[in-house]
């Protein structure tokens, strides 16, 4: 009997196949992978309401469910650790003001979810990364080179100190 032949074309469509199955198989998992990293903080800060609730602290118990109740306002449900450390600043932010109106000092609702935000870089650490990475020959005024710096230091800087510092040089 002798051997069937397939049209050429076929190889073509079994390469198609082969790789539209690999690319799927690594976008699906991509897609997974980001997804569980996009969670940490957001389950973190869930995890640590049950555990506050548990231990009956009031006033953590208190911030943790305005912090989950904001999330719950997102046009998102799931977000990213970049959406949730942008949702605690501008509640901090909030905060801030109104105890500034009313004279009082930093309150235990501010100092808790601070507590959630990455270590805030010390102006020793800027001073010496400008130092070593930013030429000021290439801007035309030293507070163009904030753009890099924010950048590079991505939520661990405050604008007003990177500000304050690039006066100061």
């Amino acid at each position: 009997m002798p051997a069937i032949r397939f049209p050429p074309y076929f190889a073509l469509i079994q390469l198609v196949t082969k790789i539209y199955q690999t690319f799927n198989n690594r976008y699906h998992l991509k897609k997974n992978m980001k997804k569980e990293m996009a969670m940490a903080l957001q389950e973190k800060i869930k995890g640590d309401l049950k555990e506050s609730m548990k231990a009956k602290t009031e006033a953590k118990t208190s911030a943790l469910r305005v912090l989950i109740g904001e999330f719950q306002r997102q046009v998102k449900k799931e977000l990213t650790d970049a959406e949730v450390i942008a949702v605690i600043r501008k509640l901090i932010k909030a905060e801030t003001e109104t105890l500034e109106k009313r004279g009082e000092g930093p309150s235990d609702y501010m100092q808790i979810l601070e507590s959630y935000l990455p270590k805030q870089a010390s102006e020793e650490e800027i001073r010496a990364w400008i130092a070593a990475n930013i030429d000021f020959s290439k801007f035309q005024n030293k507070n163009q080179a904030m753009k890099p710096i924010m950048a590079h230091f991505a939520g661990m800087v405050d604008g007003n100190m990177v500000k304050n510092i690039l006066e100061s040089l």
